[in-house]
């Protein structure tokens, strides 16, 4: 009987490397022989096959497919040919056997397709991760190969900018150099004058006069030649000091021109202590002129 071949369903093809199908007439009854000959012929059918797996190690899902679409019509022929030797015996045990073989059958093909679409399903996510994998793998290596390009890009455009940055620094620094040394040659020489003019300005700056010269306006020279304005600024010293001592400054400078001031009489304390150091100063001046005699003789 050829019925188990393909199955009432066509659950599978017969595979090339299995043995040769094994055929019993359908109308000749069935003896222990036939029963011993089914058994060598499936024994020997499972011994091929699981001398052909030994050789792989390897075990995946898709080797379980192919071991289902070997095995099942080789069970499928077994099964098949059981039921009608048991048939021709007593027809309902057959009947009530094939009923189960039929459901089992059915039952089975759906878990393999089931199973069949859950591989492929697999194989596509596999593909899909696989090629997301290879795209980062591209990026990585455009990455790699762009950085060092834009490390040089940026390090050339940081250093222009600092160049740039540097040099407007550096004519900053040199026109800040530039007018401190002007300043300070102003300064020196401002410094230098107020010692000519004014030897010993250090001693008396901090006279309580200053806030009061601060305050007083400018007194201007009733020319422009440098005698009035040395005049103009001693009438502005002496209105801003209180009259003891303008009546004091006006006597060291009429002793010192040679005048003599009627306005101090001549034998008060304060007018002999005034005259007293008039005199010391000019033993001073003396005495200074006697020395750079002495030296120069």
């Amino acid at each position: 009987s050829n019925f188990g071949l393909d199955g009432p369903h066509g659950l599978s093809s017969w595979s090339e490397e299995m043995p040769q199908a094994i055929l019993f007439p359908a109308n000749k009854p069935s003896s222990r022989v036939d029963a011993a000959i089914l058994d060598q012929w499936i024994s020997t059918s499972f011994a091929s096959y699981a001398q052909r797996c030994s050789s792989t190690t390897a075990e995946s899902e898709e080797d379980l497919t192919r071991a289902v679409e070997e095995l099942v019509p080789i069970v499928s022929i077994g099964l098949h040919e059981i039921v009608r030797q048991v048939s021709q015996h007593c027809l309902e045990r057959g009947v009530v056997l094939e009923k189960i073989w039929r459901t089992y059958v059915d039952l089975f093909e759906r878990a393999l397709k089931e199973a069949k679409a859950s591989l492929r399903k697999q194989k596509e996510k596999a593909a899909r991760v696989e090629a997301d994998l290879e795209q980062c793998r591209e990026d990585l290596l455009r990455m790699r190969s762009k950085h060092p390009a834009q490390i040089a890009k940026l390090s050339k455009t940081l250093h222009g900018k600092f160049a740039q940055r540097q040099s407007v620094l550096e004519e900053q620094l040199r026109t800040l150099q530039a007018e401190n040394s002007l300043l300070s040659g102003h300064y020196e020489l401002s410094d230098k004058n107020a010692k000519c003019w004014f030897p010993l300005f250090d001693m008396y700056k901090a006279s309580p006069l200053q806030e009061t010269l601060r305050q007083s306006p400018p007194v201007l020279p009733p020319s422009s030649s440098p005698e009035a304005r040395i005049s103009a600024d001693m009438k502005r010293i002496l209105l801003a000091m209180p009259p003891d001592g303008r009546r004091r400054v006006g006597f060291y400078i009429s002793s010192l021109l040679g005048l003599r001031s009627t306005q101090l009489p001549s034998d008060t304390a304060e007018a002999l202590t005034e005259r007293r150091e008039q005199n010391r100063f000019k033993i001073e001046q003396l005495e200074s002129r006697l020395a750079e005699l002495k030296v120069s003789v």
